[in-house]
């Protein structure tokens, strides 16, 4: 039986959102949690970067008896598995962001009469209303996004022009899109999983529809 494309929400920085409106933004890299076991790229049990597949985890059942599980999308070996929050190859993600809705009745979910603005085009004469990317519902999104494909490796091997996939500011004068991103990825990541811990990643791949 072949298996169901699901769609999700997903939020992006009204930064991203524009790198991905102007067809720069084809990546992106989120947390793998917990992390796996703290090896060294190519040495011990993970290498960088590890190809996801579908796999069955291993199940035991109230007598003791071990028995294969759902299958699932993620990464595994012979006794962990982490199975992707952020779904497969064809999964879809529709954009939350910043918006609003004028009309000259209440907005519902069903049959909104009026128009949806976005706050990152810079709507002339709308200084007020806008509503959290957090509440924006699935009618309101104008970004469509299918994941085309997922890997997992270490935050410190993207190369230059993932760096440029990922949407990051490019210096005119002294392009450097890798420094960049670990510029935004430290301004995103504080406390833990900073650039220099080169944690695991999940890398996800998409193309806006």
């Amino acid at each position: 039986m072949s298996r169901i494309s699901l769609t999700r929400p997903i939020i992006f920085s009204a930064e991203m959102v524009r790198a991905i409106l102007e067809g720069r933004k084809t990546q992106m890299r989120r947390i793998v949690k917990p992390q796996p076991e703290d090896f060294e790229p190519g040495e011990g049990r993970w290498k960088s970067p590890i190809k996801c597949e579908y796999y069955n985890p291993l199940k035991v059942d109230r007598y003791g008896e071990e028995y294969p599980g759902e299958e699932v999308f993620g990464f595994a070996d012979e006794s962990e598995g982490w199975v992707c929050p952020y779904g497969a190859s064809g999964d879809r993600f529709w954009v939350r962001e910043t918006w609003k809705w004028e009309g000259d009745t209440k907005f519902t979910d069903i049959d909104p009469i009026g128009s949806f603005y976005y706050k990152v085009d810079d709507v002339e004469d709308i200084i007020a209303g806008w509503k959290s990317s957090r509440f924006m519902p699935k009618l309101a999104a104008r970004l469509f996004l299918e994941i085309t494909n997922i890997r997992v490796e270490r935050v410190q091997n993207i190369s230059e022009d993932e760096a440029k996939a990922e949407g990051v500011f490019i210096h005119k004068v002294y392009p450097a899109p890798r420094m960049e991103f670990a510029n935004l990825w430290d301004s995103i990541h504080k406390k833990e999983n900073r650039w220099n811990d080169n944690p695991w990643v999940w890398v996800i791949e998409f193309k806006r529809q």
